[in-house]
């Protein structure tokens, strides 16, 4: 059986898939003519072309000649008030979403062929979807904005160990990928090899080499492993299972711990290029010694680190940091809140069991022994359960600091991360480095 069958029928193992679909917002059809946006559809093509393929499906409502193998024109035309969000509090931008203008019922019509279609993204340049993004992801609704397309299909390649980029024509392999076609990235590298590293001991030189080709690369694979596995586990959210948790939460910690070491190595790199004489022990991003420290040489750099925005910032990535190195490790999950339902009694929800599934009570008398048959039980109630609880938000990590804990979801954040402390790299290496006449800002 198993030389004719092959041995995975017969496990348990969930594998990634290869096939993603993104529906496409009419208004956005005109656009994907423009040289740019054909880069992307050529890059969908020979993803196709490979061997296992990676398939990338575009919906339309509306063909307009467009090529018949990339696009498939769906025929559901579904009212608009198919799609009511979830919870909504004051000040969700959903909200915009619910009038009764004409851009609003279209656009509500688009969020229910969306969940309709279970895409993996939907891709539009309307600006009521683009300001609810966020909490549109709480209904499993993946806005991608026209100009993060080509990230997305890169996404959708990286998870599966192909290297290749839109803007970048060469294969490459992973070790050279980042380093070559990321635009940050490639940016840094070429100001290095331009760079007078002079004033640098060999050990910070050593610092600045390893913090620009090694550290930043791992961090941006790290992130695009979040977003691939963000993308496996919605999907199968959307198909009633709740798979992808631990490739989620291993790059997801993977991240935020190679992101706090940045803020730490940025300050060694400090204390080597600027002088100040620490221990190494006494640097770090919010350590009192070195921030009294860089008042003196580089008053401004220390300035910019107590913005509100920036500390603020800084203070959430070291609670992150510090519960994945030392407590309890976060894990992204749903956030939810119990309702009539859910709170109802063992018994109550068995009897509702029987009468909802007849297998229930030919399970109960099977020959399984006691602890078998009570394990089932309490399994099967905590799922009915679960299944009738109010969702709120969907990737919340829980977190505590000294003024207490609070909840933030990474997974939807985690770009505006990279955002932060690709900035906060700027500002070090400008202010460390400004005097030489060889160094164009990184930015």
């Amino acid at each position: 059986m198993l030389i004719r069958d092959g041995l995975r029928p017969h496990l348990w193992q969930l594998y990634p898939k290869r096939d993603f679909r993104l529906l496409i917002d009419p208004t956005c059809l005109n656009l994907l003519s423009t040289s740019n946006q054909s880069q992307i559809l050529q890059f969908i093509v020979d993803l196709r072309l490979l061997s296992p393929s990676i398939h990338i499906q575009l919906l339309t409502l509306e063909k307009l000649g467009l090529q018949e193998p990339l696009f498939e024109v769906v025929s559901e035309n579904l009212p608009s008030d198919a799609y009511m969000p979830t919870r909504l509090d004051e000040g969700d931008p959903r909200k915009e979403l619910l009038n009764d203008s004409p851009s609003a019922i279209r656009e509500r019509a688009l969020c229910a062929l969306a969940i309709h279609e279970k895409v993996d993204g939907l891709v539009t340049i309307s600006g009521a979807l683009l300001d609810a993004r966020y909490a549109l992801a709480s209904d499993l609704i993946n806005i991608v904005p026209l100009d993060e397309l080509a990230d997305f299909v890169e996404v959708c390649a990286h998870g599966h160990n192909v290297f290749w980029s839109v803007s970048h024509s060469s294969s490459l392999y992973q070790d050279v990928y980042y380093i070559l076609a990321h635009h940050k990235c490639q940016r840094l590298v070429r100001w290095w090899g331009a760079g007078e590293k002079e004033s640098l001991t060999e050990e910070g030189r050593q610092q600045l080499r390893s913090l620009l080709f090694n550290r930043y690369p791992f961090i941006l694979y790290a992130r695009d492993m979040v977003k691939f596995y963000r993308l496996q586990r919605d999907d199968s959210r959307r198909h009633g299972d709740s798979q992808f948790g631990f490739g989620l939460s291993y790059h997801l910690n993977q991240f935020y711990l190679l992101l706090w070491g940045m803020l730490d190595q940025l300050s060694l790199l400090a204390n080597h290029s600027l002088s100040l004489g620490l221990d190494q022990k006494q640097c770090g991003i919010n350590r009192p010694k070195f921030l009294k420290a860089l008042e003196e040489q580089r008053p401004n750099l220390r300035k910019f680190l107590l913005m509100p925005v920036v500390h603020d910032w800084i203070g959430i990535m070291s609670d992150f940091r510090h519960a994945a190195a030392h407590e309890v490790i976060p894990m992204p999950t749903e956030l939810v809140v119990d309702t009539e339902d859910s709170k109802k009694t063992k018994e109550e929800i068995l009897k509702i069991l029987e009468m909802e599934d007849p297998d229930i009570e030919i399970f109960r008398k099977s020959t399984l022994n006691a602890e078998g048959k009570a394990w089932f039980e309490e399994h099967t109630v905590s799922q009915w359960r679960d299944s009738k609880r109010e969702r709120l938000a969907d990737h919340m990590v829980y977190l505590k600091n000294k003024q207490g804990h609070y909840f933030r979801s990474p997974v939807v954040s985690i770009d505006h991360d990279l955002t932060m402390l690709t900035g906060i790299m700027d500002a070090f290496l400008v202010c460390m480095f400004q005097k030489h006449k060889a160094l164009q800002s990184p930015t």
